[in-house]
Parts: C-alpha cells; structure tokens; sequence
C-alpha cells in the first residue's frame, strides 16, 4: 500500500495466462474374424490428462490467480466388444459390450500456501469447528464488484468417479422395399462424488448496505467488517446408481424410386438416479410441522419437512418412478425431379434425456448429511455492540442458527425429464458449375428443462403493508431496514431457510432459416458456404441450471434471448489443390484450405450493482426480497431486479472497436424512482462487437518409394491469420458493464422489525446516482483476446 492508481480510473488487476492441458491417448484395435460372415473386434482405450487451474476449479472461480493452482487430472478407460453377422443376404446382426471410466480430481499443486498448518493458523475454525484443511479463500465483492478471490476447494480432493456398463443388439432386415431395424441396449450408470461445502468458510463483501461500512468493499476487508460469513460441514461422498432401458424400431420404407420415408419410435424406461449408502432425502411441503422447529429430534439429524430414505420414508428413487418415454420420429427425402436436382427433404423427431446429475446429487448436503449456516450482518446484531466482524465470527453458535440451513431438493410433484423437439423442412437444387443451392428452416424446442427455484419465498408485497416487530411496513426506510431473521419469520416454512427446488419447467424456442451453397465434386476446387439467421429464446440461466427461475414472474423476469443466441453466422470454406507446374514445382501438389466465420457478438443484458442491487432496496420496492434478476450472461453484464430506465439506444452515439473505445453510451441508461422499475427484460438488442476469424492450412504429401503406399504429409496451419484480437468472447471483464449505483441519502436508528434499530440504512424515496467511474467507463473496451497461431505437423502413413 497505497496500491497503484490508473490515471484513466481503470482496474488495476488483469489475468489472462495459458493453462495447461497435457493429454495422452492410448487406443488398441483387434479384429479377428470367426468366418466370412462373422467378424468381431474389440477396442481398447485410454485418456490421461490434467489440467491445471490457476483460478479454481472447473467454471474458473475466482477473478483473481490463486496462490496455488487447482490440478484436475482426468483418466478415462474404455473397452468395447463388438460382434457382428451376416446371416443372410438380408439379415443382419451386431451385437455390442462396452465399458467406461472416468476418474475426476481437483488437488491443490502446493497446499502449503492454502493450508492453515501451511500459514501457521492451525487454532482457525470455522462455525463448525475442524473441517477443513484450508484457510477461508472464499472472498465475494457483491457490493462494489471488485472481483471474487474465490478457491470453493475444502477438501483435500473434490472429485467424481463415472462408469457405464452397456449390453446392446441392432437387428436389420431388408424386406422388399423396407428396410426394418430392431434393437435394444441395457445400461447401468454409476457415478461416486463428493462435493464442496463451505468448508473453509466464506467471506462475503457488502460496502454501502451495511452498518459500519467503509464504503469499499476491499476496505470493509481489511477492517473486519464482512457483508456475510458462510461456513459449512465437510461432505461425505454419494454413491448413485440409475439404469436405462431402451428399445427401438424403424423402418425405411422406399414407397417410390423418388420417395423414401423412414419412419420410427424409441422406448425408454429410466430408472430414477438412487443414492445406494442411505443418503437419499427430499422435501415434502406437506410434511413440515409449522409447531415444530428446523429439526425434529434433539440430535439435529432431521430436517422439519425432510423424507429421509435411509428412514424408509421414502423410496431410495426419492419420487415416483418416470413414465415409460415414447420418442417417435419421420423423415422423408422426395426427389421432385426424379432426377435428382430437385430434392425436398424433412423430418421431426421427440427426444428425452437424463438432467445433468446435480440435480440428484445435492441430496449430500443435507443435514445430517451435511450443515451450512450463513449469518449477515443484520443478523450479526446479536453478536454484541459492534456486529459482525472478524473477532466476533467466534461467537456465531451453529447450532442456534441451523434455523437458517438451506435445502436443496428435487421437486417431489416434478417428475418430468427434459423433453426436446426437434423438426426441420429444406429443399435442394443443383445449379450450373456443379454447384448446389440448399435453403430450409430447423426449429428446436425444448420443454420440461431443467431449473431451480426458490420455494421458500415471502408473498410478493407482503412487506408492503402493516407491521413486523417494532417496524412500520408503510415506511419504505423502515422496509429497507428489516432484519433477515424478521424477514423469515413471514416465510411459509420459517423454521429453515431456502427451499430451492430441481425441477422441470423450463422451457426453450430456436428458430433457424438455414442457407447452404457448395461445390464439393470439383477436380481440383470446392468450396461450402453456409449462412444461418436464427433466434434462440427460452428461460434465462446464464450460469446453465444452476442459476434460479424467477419465483413469481417467470415468464417476464425469467424468459427471453438465451445466451448462444447469434443472429447471423456466415461460415466460408475452399479447399484447393494447386496443379503440379506451378512456380517451377515449389508449390506443385500443394492443398491449401480456408475457413472464414462471421458472427454476431454475444448478447448480454445490463442490470444495476451497488446500493440498489440489495435485498435491502428490494424489500423497499416489492415488499419481498426474493425476486430473480434478468441476466443473459453468467459473467457478462449484470443482474438487477430493479431495472435501468432507456431514455434512448444506448447502442447510438459512441463508435469505435479499439481498447478504449466505447459500445454503450451510458447518458442513455438512468436509475428509475422509486418504487418504479425500467424494462424487466432489456428493451434492445445488446451485443459484443462481430467477430470474424480466418484460418489457413497448407499441405503436402510425399511419397516414401515408387512402389510403397507410405507417405509422408507435412501440414502447416495459421489460425486467426489477421491477428484479430475481440472483446467479450467468454469473459465478461473485457467491456465495463458495470452500472454501480450509490444511494444519496442514508439514515441511523431506523427500526429493524428484530426490537432493534439498523444504522446507514439507505433511503430508496431518495434515490440513487451513478458513480463517477460508471460515468466516465461504462461501455469502455477494456480488453480484446485474441492472436494468431501457427502450426507445423508431420504425419506418417504407413
């Protein structure tokens, strides 16, 4: 200290290093064939890799390079037996055996750097007591967004341990003009996991909307004066075990020489994914006894409201079993002409699929399996005078506040699997110069996704009206002050604190016009040019399923353009073999091919942080604190359920591409009054800029003797060949979204709805001004990723 000044009002901090990711691969083929019309072969396999990551674990944790990487070696196995006969002219057999493993590890390179014994902080506890080995490097700026250092490793290994075991037979039989296929495959799936907890506890940052703030983030750090702390109980590892069951039948029916239609279905029986060591739970509303507290036994072991299958309360599946899934599909290809340079070609099929397995896997952390307990820093009034700090954590009794444990569970009404539709309709025409013009629309659509959703709630605008403790609901300050612990005692199950569900009714729409343009039978040039304009809609998760569905709008808060939405994608390539009397023979017998791509850039929403982005600002606009904010990108752009107010398109007044330039004009964007809101979904189209890459490959075989089939190839690659550097790909620091807000007005002694008062309690009816660094960078390129490759290859055929 004093840290560095950037005299443009920039972040002084930038990470962007190469990672590792060494991997080697061993495959093994043996064919023996038994006769001449049975033939079998079996395939052996193995991937050995790691990756080594610098900011944690799989999705990039922290903001900031750890002290210590997170090594992730992956070894996968494979075996596969495969027999088949021909057992007559028209008959046919193949009969398949495969098995799969997949070891997953997350091991700290050098623990000393993160272990308490490592930095001589052995007596360092969380509320739990020992628990973890590791020091607390879990830190979240969530009041100014200063950057998350953020390790969620407590243990010494995070891992997941995945093997399938699979029986399959496919039966074929040609038939006149049909060609009929019967097949089914038996598979068992099991996956063995452990998962983080909060172990090592975690310190959350909240300068502006709690007492005693210095007004930063980093300074609240440095004081001790935490937003909220999070600790949790180490987990011991599921074992889940889930069998599919699947039978199929086609056909291929050639009704005409012009006309093939292939028609149909699959059937599916799944069982549920069951957690085989008695570790199985799942909320049931109906069984939570309001006069009752968080547990229902002395021992805390069992959750008010929670089945319990080691219990036998509930089946090991947790819910009902699934459905027997019908999948039925069409195809038809219809040469118009009967000559084939018109062809009509469509099809529609139904598709079930597995959720991803967190879903089930959760299931872990619930107590007595697993205990988290969160304290902030209203809460922490109780901890004496001064509040939550560093000296007074030690005081927090786990116990007394299990109140507040958190539930993760599937949805026990919720009983669907993701279910997708998929249709398409083109139409083909050959052209002069043996070219072929392709035109037709593909439509997905999803139903029954996956989300999550706080259940848990407060009824929107409960704390609108009337009083709670000694606090006057009518008075919006008064709203902004209320305790969390008053809060909760509105929920419909006060006795705990979120009940987030995994369920199914998520939804998404892709429309698509697709254009295809090729020359692909050239001697010695053919190219393939392929546009497409689409739209993606659906539910927004912009950190996949993980993130919650709006509890009480969905469809406004929670619905729009989907973060792989890309208007317009042009895709150029060519392959061209250079004849062999070009430049005297340095260039003969050369191939050279391209590919081009444009796209549009990625599409991000804009939301406020800082002041108006509380629970505190929330309750004093909706009269609850559980709304979900629109936001497209995980970490691109920001989320607010209190949202900017368009006086004009922010996307008109600025040009540029070059660091330092803006692609959002920031007088366009204003802070509603209270208790209005702007738009719940951006009203336009936001994106990063186009992005257009360019990569080249040239290469030559030579011939090894007159007489010998051995070659050998030398391949030269420039990918990016223009060097061009973009910003917003996949990170969403490149482009300052940020819209940090700063109340104008703040009060002490407001009552807190607890018998106490709450000081620097922001007045909403006062409003709230952007700060002077959002005003001077917001939509400012800060970064472009992005240079060329070069590659050189040799490859041996023999």
């Amino acid at each position: 200290l004093p840290n560095y000044v950037d005299p443009n009002n920039r972040y002084n901090y930038v990470f962007n290093a190469l990672q590792k990711q060494n991997t080697t691969q061993v495959t093994a083929r043996i064919d023996y064939a038994f006769s001449d019309s049975t033939r079998a072969y079996l395939r052996l396999a193995q991937d050995d890799g790691q990756v080594n990551q610098a900011r944690g674990l799989w999705w990039n944790s922290s903001d900031y390079e750890l002290p210590t990487t997170v090594n992730n070696p992956q070894l996968g196995r494979s075996a596969s037996v495969n027999l088949t006969s021909v057992l007559s002219p028209t008959v046919t057999n193949e009969f398949i055996f495969s098995f799969s493993k997949l070891k997953l590890d997350n091991i700290h390179a050098d623990e000393s750097k993160i272990s308490l014994a490592g930095l001589g902080i052995n007596n360092y506890q969380g509320f739990y007591g020992p628990q973890s080995p590791f020091a607390p490097i879990q830190i979240y700026s969530w009041g100014q967004g200063l950057g998350n250092l953020w390790d969620p490793s407590d243990q010494h290994n995070i891992f997941a341990y995945n093997s399938s075991l699979q029986f399959a037979d496919n039966f074929t039989k040609v038939l006149n003009t049909h060609a009929v296929k019967v097949g089914f495959s038996v598979e068992k799936g099991n996956k063995f996991q452990n998962f983080q907890n909060g172990a090592n506890t975690a310190i959350t940052l909240g300068s502006g909307w709690i007492p005693g703030t210095t007004g930063n983030d980093f300074g609240d750090l440095l004081v001790g004066r935490p937003a909220q702390v999070d600790s949790g109980t180490a987990l011991n590892p599921g074992n889940f075990v889930a069998w599919s069951l699947d039978g199929y039948l086609q056909d291929a029916w050639k009704i005409k020489k012009n006309f093939t239609l292939e028609y149909g279905v699959r059937l599916s029986k799944w069982t549920n994914n069951e957690e085989s060591r008695g570790l199985g739970a799942v909320f049931i509303p109906e069984r939570y006894n309001p006069n009752a507290g968080t547990f229902l036994d002395a021992d805390k072991k069992y959750v008010n409201g929670v089945a319990y299958a080691a219990l036998g309360q509930v089946p090991k599946g947790l819910v009902s079993n699934r459905p027997l899934f019908v999948m039925p599909r069409v195809n038809f290809a219809w040469d118009i002409s009967g000559t084939g340079d018109t062809v009509l070609r469509g099809g529609a099929g139904l598709f079930y699929n597995r959720p991803m397995g967190n879903a089930e896997y959760d299931v872990i952390r619930i107590p007595p399996n697993g205990y988290a307990t969160s304290i902030d820093a209203y809460a922490g009034a109780d901890l004496g005078p001064v509040g939550l700090t560093y000296n007074t954590v030690r005081l927090v009794n786990p116990v007394a506040r299990l109140g507040r444990s958190n539930v993760d569970s599937i949805n026990p009404n919720s009983i669907d699997y993701p279910r997708t539709a998929n249709t398409s309709l083109s139409l083909a025409r050959r052209l002069p110069w043996q070219n072929v013009l392709e035109v037709g629309y593909v439509g997905t659509f999803g139903r029954h996704l996956l989300n999550r959703r706080q259940f848990n709630i407060v009824p929107e605008g409960r704390l609108l009206t009337g009083t709670l403790g000694n606090a006057n609901l009518s008075d919006p300050v008064q709203r902004a002050a209320l305790s969390s612990d008053a809060i909760n005692t509105l929920r419909p199950f006060p006795a705990l604190g979120n009940v987030r569900w995994w369920e199914y009714n998520a939804v998404s729409n892709y429309h698509s016009l697709q254009a295809t343009l090729s020359r692909q039978t050239g001697r010695r040039f053919q190219y393939f040019i392929a546009y497409t304009f689409s739209k993606a809609l659906g539910s927004i998760f912009p950190n996949g399923e993980y993130d919650d569905m709006d509890p009480y709008q969905p469809r406004q808060r929670s619905y729009g353009t989907l973060r792989y939405d890309r208007t317009h994608i042009l895709n150029l390539s060519y392959n061209y073999a250079i004849p062999d009397a070009v430049l005297g023979g340095v260039l003969n017998s050369w191939q050279i091919s391209r590919i081009s791509t444009f796209a549009s850039g990625v599409p991000f929403s804009l939301g406020f942080s800082g002041d108006i982005n509380s629970d505190s600002a929330e309750n004093a606009w909706y009269g609850t604190p559980d709304h979900i904010g629109y936001r497209i990108q995980n970490v691109v752009g920001g989320a607010s359920t209190i949202m900017p107010v368009f006086t004009c398109d922010p996307r008109k007044g600025v040009s540029g591409n070059k660091v330092g330039d803006k692609i959002l004009n920031v007088s366009c964007i204003s802070i509603p009054t209270f208790p209005n809101t702007g738009n719940l979904t951006t009203p336009y189209y936001i994106r990063m800029p186009t992005r257009m890459n360019h990569d080249i490959t040239l290469f030559k075989n030579f011939a090894m003797g007159e007489k010998s089939s051995r070659k050998l190839q030398f391949r030269v690659g420039l990918f990016n060949i223009l060097n061009q550097a973009v910003p917003g790909v996949n990170e969403g620091g490149d482009v300052d979204l940020t819209l940090q807000t700063v109340c104008n007005v703040r009060v002490n002694g407001v009552p807190n709805g607890a018998g106490g008062t709450a000081d620097n309690v922001c007045d909403p009816t006062k409003g709230y001004t952007l700060s002077d660094n959002t005003k001077a960078n917001f939509g400012k390129i800060i970064l472009k990723r992005g240079h060329r490759v070069v590659e050189f290859a040799l490859k041996l055929y023999f």
